[in-house]
């Protein structure tokens, strides 16, 4: 069993990131500005909030930027 699933099972908090943590990213090591956990749950979490674009995506990104850092 899994941490994140153990955790789920006692009811403790995880985050988004943690469901993203084992996925490869294909990117090229000297091409990356941000993680790629980053990336994921800032799109996932624009989604929610009806983003509809990669421009909205982006958008909300950039907006919520000082928010974001907080986790």
């Amino acid at each position: 069993m899994c941490g994140t699933e153990r955790n789920r099972m006692m009811g403790l908090p995880t985050t988004i990131s943690v469901y993203f943590s084992d996925l490869p990213d294909p990117r090229i090591d000297r091409c990356k500005r941000h993680l790629l956990t980053d990336i994921l749950t800032i799109t996932l979490c624009a989604m929610v909030a009806n983003a509809d674009t990669w421009v909205d995506i982006a958008d909300f990104g950039t907006d919520k930027a000082a928010w974001l850092r907080t986790f």
